[in-house]
């Protein structure tokens, strides 16, 4: 994973169970919507408490190594991939599952906030720089 596009920011989440009631609270508390996606996580096998993904999008697919510490997730890299990359990773370390989302993607300040969306669970997701117990006071939720 050579040409990492960008390291080391925290992302912490959470499961949730009322996307319309989250989402609510974020706008309210002043989260600015930037887009509504479809995406498709595919997560290969590695280590516990290591995790490596390929995110597809409609226009892109990153390749994105993880290390977890309970709900936080340290970002390592990032790398852009191409459709020939990522099916050769999938060959490589194999397929540990799949997860197909749809993310409402809001900004606050430097924050990215996520609310995905899918069949098997909804989750809310805060990245940044350093993320502490102040910023979910902010927006109104409750630190996981």
């Amino acid at each position: 994973m050579d040409e990492a596009l960008s390291t080391h920011q925290e992302r912490v989440a959470q499961e949730i169970r009322d996307v319309q009631e989250t989402k609510d609270a974020l706008v309210k508390h002043g989260c600015k919507l930037k887009e509504v996606y479809d995406e498709q996580e595919t997560y290969l096998h590695q280590p516990e408490q290591e995790i490596l993904k390929i995110v597809s999008r409609k226009t892109s697919t990153m390749l994105i190594r993880l290390h977890q510490e309970e709900h936080r997730y340290d970002v390592v890299a990032e790398k852009s991939l191409t459709q020939e990359q990522a099916q050769a990773l999938k060959t490589h370390y194999g397929v540990a599952h799949e997860r197909k989302s749809t993310v409402t993607h809001y900004t606050y300040g430097e924050v990215d906030v996520y609310v995905r969306e899918s069949t098997d669970k909804h989750t809310l997701t805060l990245q940044a720089d350093t993320i502490g117990k102040e910023l979910y006071e902010e927006l109104g939720l409750t630190a996981p």
